[in-house]
């Protein structure tokens, strides 16, 4: 796909796209269906649930000003992504390499779309800004026939142009019209006082090793040798198990396939019977039943003990290669929650690459923001005039590396000494948002 989309932006453009190293589209394809490598998607999700937790965002009017009727719409779109999607796409963009969200106008309004970083094509960039790229924005199917919808945008001198066409799977280019779901698309928009792309990328804080790089990696990025030494291993743990369960020895007349007089009992028939299904019994001739055989009940132990340790030994040595602290693949480390200074120590390695992670996420969020503001200003979604004045708010959850006692002591003391509002202390006990509380304790409640 990725090949055809070059082709398709290449020919529809007129301009020569960069192939970029290490291409986006094999990390993509690796956690999707999950080939031979499992443990990315354990660890993108994982490392997800710790980045979201318990957080909360808010958005309110800039220095507490009243929400206009757009500032409310924004509320809307980002607090249904919140709630809705936003933990999926930062898995995915921890397991993927990165994400790519953008706002899309609706007959209801605006929602928040994601899609992998294989469907970007970076055609111009300076300074770490793309300044032009092309997206694979949408797809549908008309009969038999998938379509997809390109979207070039380009920053031109303070405004920025986009461009909408479709193609089928073959590159052929199709007509918007004809797409119901895109017909109201024109073939070109521009957008005036557009500083910065109607896109954000949410990048995976790992290393790449490249100069200057434009895509992110995957969080298990320069670990893929010892992952493939853990699937082996889990491969032979496995067999381990199957070769050594119990098997009794059954009078062969009783089997359906029964022995014909002096038929060997070879290994092909062991294996048939035993290794390649559920069943325990072997048929063996009636003198074994009697005492002269060899065996009537075989059941080894398992090397559990060797098994196990090499198994934690294995993904010990894979959170250390992902710059990860004990727990996220193997058994948290016990610690003391009342030594704030040693639970810090004990998970700091994840919480730096979760603390990376939100910042990028706040900074995603806030381009999509400023992004959906434009596009509601276009199409006159609601008042016209200047753009809403809001202030996105995240309250991010510590209990990784400190219990919630002790933060709320720490709060107790900081409104005692006046350095905290009491709507910002009911805030973070209840969840509300701070103009919540504070109607709240205004009521008496």
């Amino acid at each position: 796909m990725w090949e055809r989309f070059r082709t398709w932006a290449s020919n529809w453009l007129g301009v020569q796209v960069p192939d970029p190293s290490g291409t986006p589209a094999e990390h993509a394809k690796r956690y999707v269906t999950g080939e031979a490598d499992p443990v990315t998607r354990v660890i993108a999700d994982r490392l997800a649930s710790l980045t979201f937790a318990d957080s909360t965002l808010s958005v309110t009017g800039r220095d507490g000003a009243t929400l206009t009727a757009r500032g409310a719409l924004l509320r809307d779109t980002l607090t249904r992504f919140w709630r809705g999607e936003a933990r999926a796409v930062t898995a995915q963009a921890f397991g993927k390499g990165g994400m790519v969200l953008f706002p899309v106008v609706t007959n209801r309004g605006v929602r928040i779309a994601a899609v992998d970083q294989s469907r970007l094509l970076v055609l111009r960039a300076c300074g770490g800004v793309v300044e032009h790229a092309v997206l694979l924005a949408d797809q549908c199917a008309r009969g038999r026939e998938k379509l997809w919808l390109a979207v070039s945008f380009e920053l031109t001198g303070g405004g920025q142009v986009l461009r909408y066409a479709a193609f089928n799977d073959g590159g052929r280019r199709v007509a918007l019209a004809d797409v119901a779901a895109w017909a109201s698309l024109p073939e070109e928009l521009t957008l005036a006082n557009a500083d910065e792309p109607m896109f954000a990328w949410l990048h995976c804080p790992r290393d790449s090793r490249v100069d200057r790089p434009l895509y992110g990696v995957p969080v298990t990025y320069g670990a893929e040798a010892l992952i493939r030494e853990l699937n082996e291993h889990a491969r032979i743990y496995r067999r381990e198990y199957r070769l050594t369960r119990p098997m009794l020895g059954l009078d062969s007349t009783l089997w359906r396939d029964a022995l014909r007089p002096g038929e060997p009992m070879d290994i092909r028939r062991v294996r048939r019977t035993v290794q390649d299904s559920d069943d325990p019994f072997i048929p063996l001739d009636a003198p074994a039943l009697d005492g002269h055989g060899v065996w009537q009940y075989y059941a080894p132990a398992i090397r559990h003990e060797a098994m196990e340790a090499r198994w934690q030994s294995l993904s010990r040595r894979i959170e250390q290669a992902c710059g990860l602290s004990q727990g996220i693949l193997t058994q948290r480390q016990a610690v003391s929650y009342a030594n704030k200074d040693e639970v810090r120590a004990a998970l700091y390695d994840t919480f730096t690459v979760v603390r990376a992670m939100r910042d990028r996420l706040e900074e995603a969020l806030g381009v999509v923001c400023r992004a959906a503001d434009r596009l509601m200003e276009r199409y006159a979604l609601t008042e016209p005039g200047g753009r809403a004045d809001v202030a996105l708010r995240f309250d991010w959850d510590v209990s990784l590396i400190e219990s919630s006692s002790q933060t709320f002591d720490q709060m107790l003391k900081l409104h005692g000494i006046g350095a905290m509002r009491t709507e910002e202390l009911r805030a973070w006990q209840t969840g509300e948002t701070a103009e919540e509380a504070k109607e709240a304790l205004a009521g008496g409640a």
